[in-house]
């Protein structure tokens, strides 16, 4: 049944003190409370709506009343079983160097903010703490979580810590992609659920959405969690949705998973890469024999985790990257005979030696910034080709005996038990489609290939330049001249929700802009239907820059969701000659390939991609966005 069918709002609102009834006001007071008594309505009238189209959005409505109620909600408890409780605390242990430290309420930004009640035939009853826009938010959410656990059930009992929060990502999913489009439209955006899947990152320009997937300087580390749980949800609902619409969100929710890198790489988990089965060296093996420690606990830690961990020394985007590269860990827990000491040994296996050199040193710093300075009496960080080894004790070792250890670790073996593809077929982001066609980019000669923009030129005309090829995704290439002069060619993703290209808003956001960065100018901009491709903007400015005079032309043109801006900057006193040379180079450009995003992908209905871009993406997932530098 349709959302728009059935159901109606009912609102009640409850302030703390309540002014359902309370004292009734002296008569000059009378307007001023009742104009408060109708905000209040007309905001809870709000949540309303935004509750009912997030459920309408799926066509999964309501039935019955939707009731939303002003007052504090109640927020669930952890619920842990006694299993995942005791990894909790090891994990802790070993990773944060105290056992409290990681705890897994998992305050997941609507939790603590709505509560839901499903009522008999349909019926929805809300209630709301505040009135901003993350209570609108949390509204939403709380009923979607509701109302999928009466259609598909609850999900199954996690038996790990790494398989609770995957759970929390798959609960969160549907109901965070379907309110984030609900809040959305509130607000006035145009998001449909095709472009949200597509571009994820616009969630972040959601009202109330971008403050709880953001945990803030210095969160804790339950709201680092709680805040990398709502993004990877949001990630995982648009990947499902590109494969195949609200059927793709739901196959999700239905089939669950127990691991987290199922959930933050939805590229393997569709493609069936299963689980990962390590066989420990036997080397190791004698070497805890020998000592007579006995094994206690083993495991895995996860990418989500892991990435949690590494945010004490990475910022959050950093920390994310690690999920492309990311293959597979195992964990063991050793006790002392004496059952006073407990040993952590964790073994990760990662995509490139290099990438695996990153992560190590990561860790190390990690281990220091969470346990202290005293971290090196107890802790080890060694890379194996593919394999980073990291052993974490309570008490301080005999550094021969940290040593050893890690060097018997090097024989460790890592298999995957393949699994059967998902009835579904993974497609990347635009984003990440784009990073992948600019990988792709050639500089042959004097022909620059572009295919992340779709476009080629010759660069004949630049004789007497330095022409060099960048490895970044947006300055693709650039040129210098003995006078100082710089041109470049560089790329970016449109702003699907802003000005449209070309427009008098585009040109005036544009001028703004250099109008900003170059002092004393008036920058020209003229739009002309010239060239292949659609339109083109050329802006003109005079200036300074540093205090040095300067001379800047700058065309821009679009294609496939894709901006190319190319540009020429040069002495006051000398632009004429470079200016002439960069122009006649732009004489040369032609359409290359296909467009990154082609029309028909613009305008797609609701319902998930058809087609889309061949491959599963991974490679584009997978660049580590962060540099540790070797001390």
């Amino acid at each position: 049944m349709s959302a728009s069918r059935g159901w109606s709002w009912v609102l009640v609102a409850m302030l703390a003190g309540g002014w359902v009834g309370c004292e009734t006001p002296r008569s000059g007071e009378t307007s001023s409370v009742r104009g408060g008594e109708e905000a209040q309505v007309a905001r809870l009238m709000e949540s309303a709506q935004v509750v009912a189209r997030a459920a309408e959005l799926r066509d999964r409505g309501y039935g019955g009343e939707v009731e939303v109620v002003r007052g504090e909600s109640v927020a669930p408890g952890r619920g842990l079983g006694e299993g995942i409780e005791e990894e909790r605390a090891r994990l802790s242990q070993a990773l944060f160097g105290d056992a409290e430290a990681l705890q897994l309420s998992v305050d997941r930004g609507w939790s603590s903010r709505a509560e839901a009640r499903a009522g008999e035939q349909g019926a929805m009853r809300v209630i709301q703490e505040g009135d901003g826009e993350v209570s609108r938010w949390a509204s939403a959410m709380a009923s979607s979580v509701a109302l999928e656990s009466q259609v598909f059930g609850a999900l199954e009992t996690a038996g790990s810590v790494d398989g609770w929060l995957a759970q929390q990502v798959v609960r969160s999913a549907g109901p965070m992609f379907a309110s984030t489009l609900a809040l959305a439209e509130a607000q006035g955006m145009e998001l449909d659920g095709a472009l949200l899947a597509r571009r994820p990152d616009l969630a972040e320009r959601v009202a109330g959405v971008n403050e709880v997937m953001a945990a803030g300087e210095g969160a804790s580390v339950e709201r680092a969690l709680g805040a990398l749980v709502m993004r990877e949800a949001l990630g995982l609902a648009a990947a499902l949705y590109r494969a195949q619409g609200w059927g793709g969100v739901e196959w999700g929710r239905v089939e669950g998973s127990g691991q987290s890198v199922d959930v933050v790489r939805p590229d393997r988990w569709m493609g069936g890469d299963g689980e990962a089965v390590w066989q420990w060296p036997e080397a190791f093996e004698a070497v805890q024999q020998a000592r007579r420690w006995e094994l206690i606990g083993q495991g895995r830690v996860g990418p989500l985790l892991t990435s949690v961990w590494l945010e004490e020394v990475l910022d959050a985007r950093g920390a994310r990257s690690i999920f492309g590269a990311w293959l597979a860990d195992s964990y063991r827990v050793y006790r002392s005979p004496g059952g006073g000491e407990e040993g952590f040994v964790w073994l990760s296996a990662w995509r490139t030696p290099h990438e695996a050199q990153q992560v190590a040193a990561a860790m190390e710093q990690a281990l220091v910034a969470r346990q202290g300075e005293g971290a090196g009496a107890r802790t080890r960080v060694a890379v194996q080709g593919l394999h980073v080894a990291l052993t974490s004790y309570t008490e301080a070792q005999d550094p021969g005996h940290l040593d050893d250890e890690v060097k018997a670790l090097a024989g460790a073996a890592l298999a995957f038990l393949p699994e059967e593809p998902a009835p579904l077929r993974f497609v990347p982001t635009t984003y990440e489609r784009y990073v992948e066609a600019a990988q792709e980019a050639r500089l042959e000669g004097e022909r620059w290939q572009d295919p992340a923009s779709g476009w080629t030129m010759s660069l004949e005309a630049l004789d007497g330049w330095q022409v060099q090829k960048s490895d970044e995704v947006h300055v693709r290439w650039f040129a210098t001249h003995e006078d100082g002069a710089l041109a470049q060619w560089t790329t970016e993703l449109v702003d699907p929700l802003g000005a449209a290209f070309g427009s008098d808003d585009y040109v005036a956001g544009l001028k703004e802009a250099f109008a900003r960065s170059v002092q004393g100018s008036e920058p020209e901009v003229q739009v002309s239907a010239e060239g292949e491709g659609g339109p083109r903007v050329s802006l003109a400015a005079t200036g300074e820059i540093d205090g040095r005079a300067i001379e800047l032309q700058l065309w821009q043109w679009e294609r496939g969701e894709v901006l190319t801006s190319y540009s020429v900057q040069a002495p006051a006193d000398g632009v004429g000659e470079r200016l002439a040379e960069v122009a006649l180079a732009l004489e040369s450009l032609e359409l290359y390939g296909e467009a990154l995003v082609p029309e028909r992908e613009r305008g797609e209905a609701e319902g998930g991609a058809a087609g889309g871009a061949e491959g599963r993406g991974a490679e584009a997932e997978g660049i580590l966005e962060f540099r540790v530098e070797e001390e």
